[in-house]
């Protein structure tokens, strides 16, 4: 099956996307910082994949994959301070796609044991979408490190959360009562600030999420300060 960038067809062969270079440590502290939080964790993979949609039924009639995006692989999962606090008695974990020179979130879902992330190729993962497993989501790296390094990641999370959740379910039961929160008079103003994504109108040519969600206008000029104003406060 053909893309506007690229596909896989049924016998599994892949005509595969150009990617830019390889992700950079500043890219990488860029989409942890927008991520992570006092109750989470992150791991961002050390490099880009095009990520294709398919389903059992199309698998099985070889109609092979359909490109959604392209972008850096993200992993965010709940600390233990997190499954205690909740009570929801479930681990939670996401894979993100986070687009490259934002952070933006381009595609996003669960991981777990049930969503059965594999990797049938060295360079290409696949896993079933959590909200219908006869979905399937798959993974193109453009480095086989990379791949490798958020395969055992991912599955030493999954093995820990599973843990982690058969012991909770046992903490819950005597729990400590949630302190009472603060008030916002007693909260000083931001500190320790860094700015770390800005945008401008020239960056709507490689920038997605630009130039889908801010409309240009017939002057040639977007409004990119309210869009930053609006997004991007943290």
């Amino acid at each position: 099956m053909t893309t506007q960038n690229g596909s896989i067809d049924g016998e599994g062969n892949m005509s595969q996307v150009h990617l830019p270079l390889p992700v950079t440590e500043d890219e990488v502290h860029q989409i942890e910082s927008f991520f992570r939080s006092r109750r989470s964790h992150v791991y961002v993979c050390r490099g880009l994949v095009n990520l294709y949609e398919s389903s059992i039924e199309d698998m099985a009639n070889l109609a092979g994959w359909d490109l959604v995006t392209t972008g850096v692989p993200a992993l965010v999962w709940d600390n233990n301070e997190t499954l205690l606090t909740k009570r929801t008695r479930r681990s939670q974990a996401q894979i993100c796609i986070a687009e490259r020179g934002t952070g933006f979130v381009l595609w996003k879902d669960c991981v777990s044991a049930t969503t059965n992330y594999k990797a049938p190729d060295k360079s290409f993962h696949t896993m079933k979408v959590s909200s219908d497993h006869k979905k399937l989501a798959g993974l193109s790296f453009d480095d086989e490190r990379a791949a490798s390094d958020l395969l055992r990641t991912i599955r030493s999370l999954i093995g820990a959360l599973e843990v982690e959740q058969t012991i909770s379910k046992k903490k819950l039961r005597n729990v400590p009562k949630t302190p009472k929160l603060p008030k916002k008079s007693d909260i000083s103003l931001p500190c320790c600030f860094e700015h770390i994504t800005s945008l401008e109108t020239a960056d709507r040519d490689h920038i997605i999420t630009l130039a889908t969600l801010v409309p240009e206008k017939k002057n040639g000029c977007s409004d990119v300060k309210r869009f930053r104003s609006v997004t991007l406060r943290r």
